[in-house]
């Protein structure tokens, strides 16, 4: 990997008098469909960025991805054949400045390590110059009027880590804003009037900490003298929605949640996809949010995961099933142990069962 370019490249939007960034995360491209998404997911997800392209050109923006583009960290596997690779790269060619501005997530490359990226689907995407990264230059918006809008990240690495990295650079952030107080340097003689952060990492109110997984999550406290205008989330599928930590003059948060739904089993299938338009004036700063359109979730997902309805077909499990069923409809009881003790002679399957359910 290279090191980082703290030069920002500087990048002028068509709108007369506004930054407007699209925000969307997480979008899990992938020609394979993964777990409960039916064989549609790949083209599915290519209609979802052709439409959020859209959605920004009529805007005159320019769109932001908070990382985990694709969906399988192998180059190698069949998600990430070169044609499906290849149409995702004409998706981000259709928006505005012929590319998306974005951060490298942790299924973007392998073993949470950096230095496979040259050899992933985003590696070569950031090669044929359709995705930016901005962990490694971030980028200077500007408006025809001269409003100007910095834009930096801070690609995948620990909680812990990025904590640091958000807070030593929040500082330097807060010491140019004071610097403009302090010497009153007018709106138009700055070198930016707004800062924004693209961060894929957990949060939470309040202090940063391990959550109750054991992944560390930035909190909203410890972010709210960085200096940032808004903070946009990735990594965490969940819609949190956008708000601004109440008792602090803090950044705007923005986490609508993944734009793919369920390409993980764990996620939620039935909330909303939306994106985010955040803009940027002199007026002030508005985040107004619209939503995509989906497909129904009869037609989009399985009612169970693919490999569970493998497993439904095979004929062992079929006769076992049957033979559970032989033995449930002869069963006379609302008592728990009664009818585990129908179900099985086994003492030690009984024993476990009964301690695992806390039956007695």
């Amino acid at each position: 990997m290279q090191k980082p370019n703290y030069t920002p490249r500087i990048v002028r939007v068509e709108h007369p008098e506004r930054v407007n960034l699209v925000f969307f995360t997480d979008v899990h491209a992938a020609a394979k469909a993964p777990g409960r998404r039916k064989a549609t997911y790949g083209e599915e997800i290519l209609s979802k960025l052709r439409w959020v392209a859209e959605l920004t050109k009529t805007v005159k923006g320019a769109g932001i991805c908070g990382g985990d583009l694709f969906h399988v960290k192998n180059s190698e596997s069949k998600s990430n054949t070169t044609g499906y690779v290849t149409q995702v790269m004409g998706a981000l060619q259709a928006f505005p400045q012929g590319c998306v501005y974005g951060i490298v997530g942790n299924h973007d490359i392998t073993g949470d390590s950096m230095t496979t990226l040259a050899d992933q689907p985003l590696g070569n995407l950031m090669q044929s110059g359709t995705y930016h990264d901005l962990g490694y230059q971030s980028v200077l918006f500007e408006a025809k009027d001269g409003t100007r809008v910095l834009v930096e990240a801070f690609d995948y690495m620990p909680g812990d880590v990025l904590l640091e990295k958000v807070l030593a650079r929040g500082q330097e952030i807060n010491n140019t804003l004071t610097s403009y107080e302090v010497h009153q340097i007018h709106w138009d003689d700055r070198f930016a009037h707004y800062y924004v952060a693209v961060l894929h990492a957990f949060n939470q109110p309040g202090k940063s900490g391990v959550m109750f997984n054991s992944d560390f999550a930035l909190g909203h406290a410890d972010l709210a003298e960085t200096g940032y205008d808004a903070i946009l989330w990735g990594h965490d599928h969940s819609r949190k929605g956008i708000f601004q930590v109440e008792s602090l003059k803090g950044p705007t948060h923005v986490q609508l949640g993944s734009l793919a739904r369920a390409a993980l089993a764990q996620d939620e299938v039935d909330r909303p996809v939306s994106v985010p338009i955040l803009s940027f004036s002199k007026e002030g700063m508005k985040v107004v949010e619209k939503e995509v359109p989906v497909r129904p979730l009869e037609l989009a997902f399985h009612t169970a995961d693919i490999a569970v309805e493998k497993v439904e077909k095979r004929e062992d499990v079929a006769q076992f099933l049957a033979e559970l069923d032989r033995h449930a409809v002869v069963v006379d009881s609302e008592n728990p142990v009664e009818i585990l003790t129908t179900l099985t002679e086994d003492p030690g399957i009984i024993e476990t069962i009964k301690e695992a359910c806390e039956l007695h």
